[in-house]
């Protein structure tokens, strides 16, 4: 009974974001009314801010009509539109950010909604890495960041597995202040992306891809967070000769620093020592660095170690590698998978500022992107992240 009346309660929502989901897809306000079953005068109702949807309205309006994020209803203007956000993407030609797919622009979308989120989180204060200055040129940058995110190589060896040593990095990341989230991108040309903030920086992962790739993903994009800048990590490196010199160098950096920060080359010579390089032993290495063998077959080559033909022969197979099997199921349990999207550490965070009584149980809704009804099957979720 009270869920019933939570549904059928009025939800004052901004007027202007309502017209603003409804014009995006160019839709009459008779064509929202036949699908709501409502008058076209219940509509503009709305959209004058003379009456408001009930809950159960908004719901059906943001989840089945106009495909937004629920939250996105309380914001106090229309959000930009993100093709007019290139500028975050500095890296990028214009030309090339263009390219990017619908599918990609809309969870960027989703990406500046969570960062809306987060500002209103009551969270802990923690180190933010966004504030510290970090001489990238300095020889032992990679050893003081380690310092920051508190894992050791030697830590990075213990992770059991690479599922293990992704929400191993997911965690630092949250202590030094970064979000990291998943989603399914349905284009696998995308292995991620990271949103630069001074204060909420997030990255945002292809759930899609291996582990091996998200961890790569993951230090690739957060290069791009020490450079102050929103980045994309592609899973081919075809557009690079499109950047100009500087972006591309960018780029190389990138996917430099993930390499030799994941594999630094002063332990990797020491893991050779007494080895033959056998396919078996170089598989041995890749999962006790919890990183691809394309990783491993890179610093063997910096190392002078294997020669580019080899290197060049075993793409194909890098390529296959990048993605996860394909698991036939009936569609997974969707609590599971919001659980894996959004990270124990932000599920924890929403509930935390709920029990302070800083927000409500439709906010809670609107941050953890389930409907109000569906909360209390969040049970056994929650208490996996409870402290």
């Amino acid at each position: 009974m009270e869920l019933e009346r939570w549904k059928a309660m009025k939800i004052k929502v901004n007027k202007e974001i309502l017209i603003w989901a409804r014009q995006e897809l160019n839709l009459s306000q008779d064509i929202v009314a036949k699908k709501m079953g409502k008058k076209i005068e219940d509509i503009q109702a709305w959209e004058e801010g003379k009456d408001f949807p009930t809950y159960a309205q908004l719901e059906k309006l943001s989840y089945t009509i106009y495909k937004k994020p629920l939250a996105i209803f309380f914001f106090p203007e229309p959000p930009n539109n993100v093709r007019q956000q290139e500028k975050n993407f500095r890296t990028l030609n214009n030309e090339i950010y263009r390219e990017i797919p619908t599918q990609i622009l809309e969870i960027m979308n989703k990406a500046r909604v969570m960062q809306l989120n987060l500002q209103e989180l009551d969270t802990i204060k923690r180190i933010k890495l966004t504030d510290m200055n970090f001489d990238i040129k300095n020889i032992n940058f990679c050893e003081e960041l380690r310092d920051v995110l508190n894992i050791s190589i030697e830590l990075q060896k213990k992770a059991k597995n690479y599922s293990d040593a992704f929400e191993m990095w997911r965690s630092a990341f949250y202590e030094c202040g970064i979000y990291v989230f998943k989603d399914a991108f349905k284009e696998n040309k995308f292995s991620g992306f990271c949103l630069y903030d001074e204060h909420f920086p997030v990255i945002y992962i292809n759930n899609s891809m291996s582990f091996s790739r998200q961890i790569f993903t993951l230090f690739h994009e957060l290069f791009h967070i020490i450079l102050k800048t929103s980045g994309i990590d592609k899973t081919e490196d075809d557009y690079l000769d499109r950047l100009n010199s500087n972006n591309r160098e960018i780029e190389t950096l990138c996917n430099s620093f993930a390499g030799e920060f994941l594999v630094p080359s002063e332990n990797f010579k020491q893991e050779l020592k007494g080895k033959e390089l056998t396919e078996n032993n170089i598989n041995n290495l890749a999962k006790k660095y919890n990183v691809s063998r394309e990783v491993i077959y890179r610093k063997l080559l910096s190392l002078n170690k294997i020669s580019k033909t080899l290197y060049e022969k075993m793409h194909n197979e890098f390529s296959n590698e990048i993605y996860r099997e394909n698991k036939k199921n009936n569609g997974g349990n969707y609590y599971s998978t919001q659980k894996s999207y959004l990270g124990d550490n932000y599920i924890y965070d929403v509930c935390q500022t709920y029990y302070n009584g800083k927000i409500n149980i439709y906010e809670v809704s609107n941050y953890l992107n389930v409907k109000v009804e569906g909360i209390p099957r969040l049970g056994i979720m929650l208490k996996e992240v409870s402290r």
